[in-house]
């Protein structure tokens, strides 16, 4: 049996964090994204991670908390008064899943048709028909083409393929909070 993954590893720590400042705070995961554009071949090569939480602390009207693990640095976390969109919660602790993201950098590079490393990754639940799990979400994009997603599942590793045809995967954080009512 193999110890903790790299993701599970760094989840535990992003709710520790979090957890430090906010010890009353309930956390749930929505999102981690990894990645600033520059390609990697494997997990230890992203430089940027982000880790987004619904949050939910009594007396707190902050509805999301994000925190960064930058070049091995992470940050202090953030909370918004808005709602991680998009995604269903993950489960945590534990962070349960069969395939790391490693696992799901090999499943990729055994696809014939998709040879240049990726420059992000996305492990989310998607509100997306079809989809039931955690997903690491690569996308791979195509010039003058619109964008092919690759959905790897962390349990079943199961593959999937969505083309963009208006369902985007936001890049940057303020895209994907939406303001709470």
């Amino acid at each position: 049996m193999r110890g903790p993954t790299l993701f599970q590893r760094l989840v535990s720590e992003a709710v520790s964090r979090i957890k430090a400042v906010y010890p009353q705070s309930e956390l749930n995961l929505r999102v981690i994204w990894g990645g600033d554009g520059t390609p990697f071949n494997s997990a230890e090569e992203v430089q940027k991670w982000v880790f987004g939480f619904q949050f939910n602390l009594q007396g707190s009207s902050a509805r999301s908390a994000l925190i960064d693990f930058i070049d091995g640095v992470w940050s202090e976390p953030r909370l918004y008064d808005a709602f991680i969109r998009d995604c269903y919660d993950i489960p945590i602790p534990p962070l349960y899943m069969s395939y790391d993201l490693s696992d799901a950098m090999s499943i990729l590079k055994m696809l014939s048709e998709y040879k240049d490393p990726p420059t992000w990754v996305f492990f989310r639940r998607p509100l997306y028909p079809g989809l039931f799990e955690p997903y690491y979400i690569f996308p791979i994009p195509t010039p003058g083409e619109p964008t092919t997603y690759v959905l790897i599942g962390s349990i079943t590793g199961t593959v999937s393929t969505v083309i963009d045809e208006g369902l985007e995967f936001p890049f940057d954080e303020d895209e994907w909070l939406e303001p709470a009512e």
